[in-house]
């Protein structure tokens, strides 16, 4: 008896990441074959070389000679990967020789390996924490990216700790709706700016306009100082942000004296805010001066689609901008004419210093009596939650998170009365 498709294929659905039992269906019936390689194979994850287990004094085992190997052989399998993980890719290795670099560098299969692989629509680089540089990589490998990227379907494209990293090979991503860059250092191509392509039409080269990106998702943390405006604008010219729906700009960890982190993103707003539904905003505001804070609010603009509101900010002394500008910015957000918003999450960062002694009640106050406002009632009939979530950055701040947690209940507590409050430590 033959089983139908559907039942097969809610079978394979339910063993999920088993792949032990993935396996066992594959081996033992032909009629569980496509269906649990299809998700065998959908991620390929890329690792660095390690010592096989109870092995002595032989060479470390690659991921990539091992994958390319199978596919040579078994070349009908790559149709199924759709998602590569390249994981710590900064991570220094060792050759037999003693030669020393990133493994990436040293890989000599990576390139054979992509080439063989014909549709994959997410690729996640994870460098780890010494970072990777472009342009240490092989000749071959870099070429072996820019053609895979320019010939992948790719939807999803996230990179972090990286240097020198050529913003064409994103420009080439035809069909990327989601992006992410975290500790990203980037030149605008490695032979120049890319605008357009060419063509010949009666003997003479044409420009042809290249169509915008279509961003869904934008995720950008740690940004390089000296380069954020000209990401941005960079961003601003490749790509159509008018219907992006997740936004998140997490600055926290970077230096902007001037606020020019959120001058550059109230410029992305300005295109991008009438369609957000999701939005993530953690900037520095170290050494801003309070003066400054309501100009570097989040602007005053058309937040109609938005639903879920993310602020994530200092609480300390030496940082007495933070709560001007998360109050004036929740202002210019939450009481906009026509709002959605179901969700409001705060995560505060507790910095230097006795959190206890510094306890501003009067900005929490604030906090609550904006969203307690009879204005607030009327215009955010769809809030339903509201969180704070408190990371101690410091051990002595750690040593005083319940009082502060309590104290945040006591102040906020009335908030109860419309909307679920949750008050926790961030994980």
């Amino acid at each position: 008896m033959r089983l139908p498709l559907e039942l097969v294929e809610a079978i394979v659905e339910h063993l999920g990441d088993d792949l032990s039992a993935l396996k066992s269906c594959s081996t033992a019936s032909s009629v569980f074959l496509p269906s649990s390689q299809r998700h065998l194979f959908s991620t390929l994850t890329l690792s660095p070389p390690r010592p096989a287990k109870g092995s002595i004094g032989q060479p470390a085992s690659s991921t990539t000679e091992k994958a390319l190997q199978l596919f040579s052989l078994s070349p009908h399998l790559t149709k199924y990967i759709h998602t590569i993980f390249l994981e710590n890719a900064g991570e220094m290795a060792t050759t037999a020789q003693g030669q020393r670099n990133y493994w990436l560098t040293l890989d000599a299969h990576f390139p054979a390996l992509i080439s063989l692989i014909p549709a994959v629509r997410s690729f996640v680089w994870e460098n780890g924490m010494c970072g990777l540089n472009w342009f240490s990589l092989p000749v071959e490998t870099r070429q072996a990216m820019h053609s895979a990227f320019g010939r992948w379907p790719l939807v999803r494209f996230e990179v972090s700790t990286v240097v020198n990293f050529p913003l064409s090979l994103v420009r080439s991503m035809k069909s990327l709706a989601h992006l992410g860059f975290s500790q990203a250092h980037f030149v605008l191509d490695e032979a120049g700016p890319c605008t357009g392509s060419s063509e010949l039409e009666g003997g003479m080269v044409v420009r042809q306009e290249e169509r915008l990106l279509s961003l869904k998702t934008i995720s950008l943390a740690e940004p390089s100082r000296h380069l954020l405006s000209a990401l941005v604008s960079w961003l601003l010219e490749n790509a159509d942000v008018s219907g992006l729906e997740s936004l998140s700009w997490n600055t926290y960890y970077g230096y902007f004296a001037k606020g020019e982190d959120m001058m550059e993103l109230q410029r992305l707003l300005q295109q991008a805010s009438s369609s957000i539904r999701t939005l993530h905003v953690a900037p520095t505001l170290d050494s801003t001066s309070v003066s400054l804070a309501p100009s570097l609010a989040l602007p005053p603009q058309d937040y109609t689609e938005l639903r879920t509101l993310t602020m994530g900010f200092e609480f300390s002394q030496h940082n007495p901008s933070s709560f001007h500008w998360l109050k004036n910015s929740l202002e210019n957000v939450v009481l906009r004419d026509n709002s959605n918003l179901e969700t409001v999450q705060f995560r505060c960062h507790l910095a230097q210093g006795d959190p206890l002694a510094e306890f501003d009640e009067n900005a929490w106050c604030s906090i609550r009596d904006t969203l307690l406002s009879a204005s607030a009632e009327l215009k955010l009939s769809s809030l339903q939650d509201v969180s704070v979530e408190v990371y101690a950055v410091y051990s002595e701040a750690e040593e005083k998170m319940e009082g502060v947690l309590e104290r945040i209940r006591e102040v906020l507590g009335p908030l109860e009365k419309r909307v679920s409050l949750r008050v926790t430590r961030f994980s």
